[in-house]
């Protein structure tokens, strides 16, 4: 995965908590991690502070790291690759984001921007935390192929808000 260079040579390995892939229509959620050696800890700690004990039988949560990423709140991009640099994912591009609160991107579109994300509405809820964070499951319906990076991107910029 790169953020908005679209380039292979720079992009990070996203390694799943207990899976390999990615079918069409999951989201799967990616953290920035820093420190790789507190990885399970930052993965728990994302898990309760959204869901505390009631986290989806299929929420599947991965991670990332790499000095070379910088998803700024400001707006910017990302684009999944395969293990070999084919894009498996097209490009998607968003605007300025709102602090505590994902986009939503209910009609899967690949230029993201507001609006922010309502609890209630499209299927957004309120965080399992003191700040009340509203995150966006994503999108309508099964996605092709190309819009699965979309999936990636709303939990990358729900964390990008988070971390800030």
């Amino acid at each position: 995965m790169d953020d908005n260079t679209n380039n292979f040579a720079l992009s990070a390995e996203l390694f799943g908590d207990g899976f390999t892939s990615i079918d069409v229509g999951e989201t799967v959620v990616f953290l920035e991690i820093d420190d790789v050696t507190n990885t399970s800890a930052e993965l728990a700690g994302f898990r309760e502070f959204w869901f505390g004990a009631n986290v989806p039988s299929n929420f599947k949560l991965g991670s990332y790291s790499g000095g070379g990423l910088s998803f700024s709140s400001n707006g910017d991009g990302v684009v999944v690759f395969d293990s070999v640099g084919t894009v498996a994912a097209q490009f998607v591009s968003f605007g300025a984001a709102t602090a505590g609160r994902s986009f939503d991107n209910f009609d899967g579109s690949l230029t993201i921007g507001l609006p922010a994300s309502v609890a209630g509405l499209n299927g957004a809820f309120v965080s399992n935390n003191a700040l009340g964070n509203i995150g966006s499951p994503g999108i309508s319906a099964v996605p092709e192929p190309s819009a699965l990076v979309v999936l990636a991107l709303v939990g990358l910029t729900t964390v990008v808000r988070r971390r800030r």
